[in-house]
């Protein structure tokens, strides 16, 4: 004789095994060492990082700073001024932080001409255009040789990629994304 399980105990157990293992689909390693990041020559000096390997990084990023808790999922430790450790770094960049609830900032890995710089900072921008998609529009008007701005056209995200001297012979490219406030130019 066969028995069978009454409903009214199965589904409660069912509710619990897939709410449990729900939370797997969005967990995350403690600790795994980065994989070897793609990257493309940037003339002198080290590669810039391929925008397939931070695209993912960045459109997560974008996405954050538009919810009503902007990056306060990835707030890290509070470093020196109004700077703070981020927990989701962009794939293939250094030294990325917060500043205060409204901005994001990460560098390049440092090159070492100035043309250097000049040429992956336009290489960036038109990565980060192919991966953020058609809303995101350079302002020509706004940006030179050395410092480009993005604007997004639905939402209110800007975006400055310039290149900036960190030492005698080295220089980085400067992401910094931020929620623009109401009333500024798309």
């Amino acid at each position: 004789m066969r028995r069978s399980v009454e409903p009214r105990i199965l589904l409660p157990v069912v509710f619990l095994v897939v709410a449990f293992t729900a939370g797997f689909a969005h967990a995350q390693p403690l600790a795994t060492p980065d994989p070897p990041i793609p990257s493309r020559p940037a003339g002198d000096g080290p590669a810039v990082p391929a925008a397939a390997a931070y695209c993912p990084d960045l459109q997560r990023v974008t996405m954050l700073a538009l919810t009503k808790d902007r990056f306060g999922p990835i707030t890290g430790k509070p470093r020196d001024g109004d700077f703070v450790d981020t927990t989701l770094w962009l794939a293939g960049w250094k030294d990325c932080a917060l500043y205060g609830p409204r901005m994001y900032t990460c560098d390049s890995h440092e090159l070492g001409t100035a043309e250097a710089a000049e040429r992956a900072q336009a290489t960036v921008m038109q990565d980060i255009g192919a991966c953020l998609g058609g809303a995101w529009t350079e302002d020509k008007e706004r940006s030179a040789a050395a410092y480009g701005i993005l604007h997004n056209a639905e939402w209110p995200l800007a975006m400055t990629i310039s290149t900036d001297q960190v030492d005698q012979r080295a220089y980085v490219i400067r992401l910094i994304l931020f929620l623009r406030t109401s009333g500024t130019r798309p």
